[in-house]
C-alpha cells in the first residue's frame, strides 16, 4: 500500500482540499487525515473511491504497479504467451459473451444461458488449463469479470477468466460460483472459497470490505450454492508472442 505522503501528494495535484477529498471519497476530513499520516490505510469501498478521486487505479494505491495513468491502465494491453515454448497441446477455448461477465460483486442471474453464450474461441496452452475433462459439458471456459471486489486476488475489472470445472477447489483458492443472495435469486461471481467444519461452504471477496455468505450442508443439497470451476488464471486477452 503507498503511503500517506503519495496520497497527499496525488491530492495536491488534483487540488482537493482533505475535506474536498473526504467528500469525494464518502469519508470523514478525519479520514483523509489518519491516511495520510499513516494511521491506518484505506480498503474496500473507500479504496476504491479514492484510486477514483485521485484519478489513478486501485492497483496503484496498492502497490501493484508504479503506473498512474488511470486511462493506460484501463486500456488492457494484451499478455504476450510465448506458444513456442508453452508445454502441453494448444486447445480452443470458448469465450462467453461480455454480458454476462462474472460479477466481482453481486453476479448476474440465469447462468445455464449465460454458459450457451459463446462469442469467440481464444486458442490457450493446456498448461495453462489444468486437467481437461472428456465430458463436453465440463471443458474449460473464459469469462470476463466485472467490479473491483475481487482486487487483493489480483481479478481486476474487465479481466478474462479461465474456469476449469473439475479442478478442485482448496481452501482460499478462487472460484466461479453461483449462489443465493437474496432468497429467491441466484447470482454467479468469481470469490474466494473456504471450507467450514461438516461440509459447510463461505464465499468471500477480496478487496477489504469484509463481504462474506454461508451457506451449510442442506443448503448447498438443495443448491443454494453451487461451485462451477475454479479460476486457473486472470489477465487481459493473450496474444501469441
Amino acid at each position: 500500500m503507498r503511503d500517506g505522503a503519495e496520497i497527499r501528494r496525488l491530492r495536491k495535484i488534483q487540488r482537493l482540499s482533505q475535506e474536498g477529498l473526504a467528500k469525494l471519497v464518502g469519508v470523514s476530513r478525519s479520514a483523509v487525515y489518519d491516511w495520510e499520516r499513516n494511521a491506518y490505510s484505506p480498503e474496500g469501498e473507500n479504496l476504491i473511491n479514492l484510486a477514483k478521486s485521485l484519478n489513478v487505479s486501485a492497483a496503484y494505491l496498492m502497490g501493484e504497479t508504479d503506473t498512474t495513468d488511470m486511462q493506460k491502465e484501463t486500456e488492457n494491453p494484451p499478455i504476450k504467451i510465448d506458444y513456442s515454448l508453452s508445454r502441453g497441446k494448444i486447445i480452443s477455448v470458448p469465450v462467453i459473451d461480455k454480458a454476462f461477465a462474472a460479477c466481482c460483486g453481486g453476479g448476474f442471474t440465469n447462468p445455464e444461458y449465460a454458459e450457451r453464450m459463446v462469442m469467440e474461441y481464444i486458442d490457450m496452452p493446456s498448461g495453462f488449463l489444468g486437467a481437461i475433462s472428456p465430458d463436453p459439458d465440463k471443458l474449460p471456459f473464459i469469462i470476463y469479470a466485472e467490479g473491483d471486489s475481487m482486487i487483493y486476488a489480483g481479478i481486476f475489472d474487465g479481466a478474462m477468466l479461465i474456469i476449469n470445472p473439475i479442478e478442485p477447489v482448496l481452501d482460499g483458492d478462487t472460484a466461479l460460483v453461483e449462489y443465493e443472495s437474496p432468497p429467491g435469486t441466484m447470482s454467479v461471481a468469481a470469490k474466494r472459497v473456504y471450507w467450514l467444519d461438516h461440509g459447510g461452504i463461505e464465499i468471500r471477496s477480496a478487496c477489504g470490505d469484509n463481504w462474506k455468505r454461508s451457506y451449510g450442508t442442506d443448503e448447498i443439497k438443495t443448491g443454494s450454492l453451487r461451485i462451477i470451476g475454479k479460476v486457473m488464471w486472470s489477465g487481459n486477452k493473450p496474444k501469441k508472442g
